[in-house]
């Protein structure tokens, strides 16, 4: 379930508990953000061994599920958290053997096939370490950015989508992008952004009227992600290119948590090439915390985030800073000034002044209501004609120079993760992401931003909640 932009929190957050409560009562079923393992049991002659108990045990909760071989000696654990694992094997007349750790990602088919030693006496149990997983079995072209690349690798303005440009098929986007409605801002194999699905814990995170991207979560919320790019199984859907299908953190039998801060402030900062100013506002501050744990160890889990944006700049224009080409040059007809281009003073002073004097007076009055009209001390009326200007009219002058940006955004994500029973669990994610941002620039006809005015930006302010289950 996934609601957004509604202004319902009381009563979201009421229904999301009764949810809960039936979930805690019934089987949950398998998501698309879980791993499948499977594998063969044999005996030292390559004979498989029927009804061998497996156990596989999350080695972050404690949680157990367990299956029996087949009469064919395989084995299946379906709709597996991602994570760290460990296995055990035990069949009569057999050395058990242990897999001390294996680490399952997001839409994982595994393979993982043992062979065990005949042992009537059941002496010792066998450890494997660093066991290397197969996946005969998907068909799929993915790509798995695991947490430790989250973590460890730099990235401007914590967007974690764009990890993704660590495949070679992926690349940004080249067209122009709309600010009211911003897509994933990559082009995966040949497709255009808005042709891409994002999806956090199995539910969509995209706007299905244009294809833009909510709201999310934190960076620091996030376990993994797997991009599919072709041959990604049916459940995935209402993607005619790639699938970007991400995985949040979840509480362990260990109490733990970060805080995180980033300070960007313009007295130690360089000065931007098109600031047009020597000391342009430049601050801006994102900081959070996470913090997760048991409710009930082996049971019940619970995992909080926060992360803030703070930014107060300034959006750079490159708009009138030359005049827009027109100087004030002295009236070589009269007393005063004319304000023309160079290529219309050239033109004044050498053309007969029975022509250039009318035609100095109506260009310079021109750029004047241009320019300046409807402004203090500008004309308020159409040059040589002594018509009024409507009011709405407003002199060029007022679209140039610099402009104020500001951002205040928030994430608030908090995680219940819940076992059943053996084999069945359940999860509740609550988002709430508050954001309003100001000066935003939009470049929806390929035009740079340092050629953008103030009236050519938007303010978007959104309120965005998500019920996850």
């Amino acid at each position: 379930m996934f609601l957004g932009n509604e202004r319902i929190l009381p009563k979201v957050v009421l229904e999301a508990s009764v949810l809960f409560l039936a979930l805690v009562s019934s089987p949950v079923l398998a998501q698309v953000n879980t791993a499948d393992l499977h594998g063969t049991i044999t005996d030292p002659s390559d004979a498989v061994i029927a009804d061998a108990e497996i156990k596989i045990q999350t080695l972050d909760t404690g949680l157990v599920r367990t299956a029996r071989t087949k009469e064919h000696g395989s084995y299946t654990f379906l709709a597996l958290a991602p994570g760290r694992y460990s296995l055990q094997v035990s069949a009569t007349g057999f050395q058990p053997t242990v897999v001390r750790e294996i680490t399952l990602t997001v839409g994982q088919q595994a393979e993982l096939s043992l062979r065990l030693q005949v042992s009537p006496l059941l002496k010792a149990i066998e450890v494997l370490a660093d066991t290397k997983l197969l996946e005969a079995r998907r068909s799929s072209v993915t790509t798995t950015v695991p947490q430790r690349f989250i973590q460890n690798l730099p990235i401007n303005g914590r967007d974690y989508i764009n990890f993704s440009l660590l495949d070679s098929a992926v690349t940004r986007e080249n067209q122009p992008q709309l600010a009211p409605a911003p897509a994933t801002g990559l082009n995966i194999g040949g497709q255009r952004a808005r042709a891409n699905m994002v999806s956090v814990d199995g539910a969509d995170a995209i706007d299905n009227t244009i294809n833009g991207v909510r709201a999310t979560i934190s960076q620091e919320a996030v376990q993994e992600f797997q991009i599919l790019k072709a041959g990604y199984m049916a459940e995935f859907g209402r993607s005619s290119s790639a699938v970007i299908n991400i995985v949040s953190k979840k509480g362990s039998n260990d109490w733990n948590g970060n805080t995180f801060g980033y300070l960007r402030n313009r007295h130690v900062s360089a000065t931007n090439v098109f600031a047009g100013e020597r000391d342009p506002g430049d601050t801006q501050t994102q900081a959070g915390v996470t913090f997760g744990g048991p409710v009930k160890r082996d049971q019940t889990f619970v995992f909080l985030s926060f992360e803030t944006t703070q930014r107060n700049s300034i959006g750079f224009s490159t708009v009138g800073r030359d005049g827009f080409g027109l100087n004030e040059t002295a009236n070589p007809f009269s007393s005063g000034t004319l304000l023309l281009t160079p290529e219309q003073e050239t033109y004044v002073r050498s053309a007969p002044a029975a022509i250039a004097a009318p035609y100095a007076t109506i260009a310079s009055n021109t750029a004047r209501v241009a320019l300046y009209g409807n402004s203090q001390g500008g004309p308020r009326n159409f040059g040589l004609i002594p018509s009024p200007l409507p009011a709405s009219f407003r002199g060029l002058v007022s679209e140039a120079g610099n402009f104020k940006t500001t951002e205040e955004s928030y994430f608030y994500s908090l995680r219940f993760d819940h076992q059943l029973a053996p084999g069945h669990s359940a999860f509740l994610r609550l988002g709430v992401n508050p954001s309003d941002v100001t000066g935003k620039v939009s470049n929806g006809q390929n035009q740079l931003e340092v050629q953008n005015a103030f009236s050519r930006t938007t303010n978007d302010s959104t309120r965005d909640l998500s019920v996850v289950s």
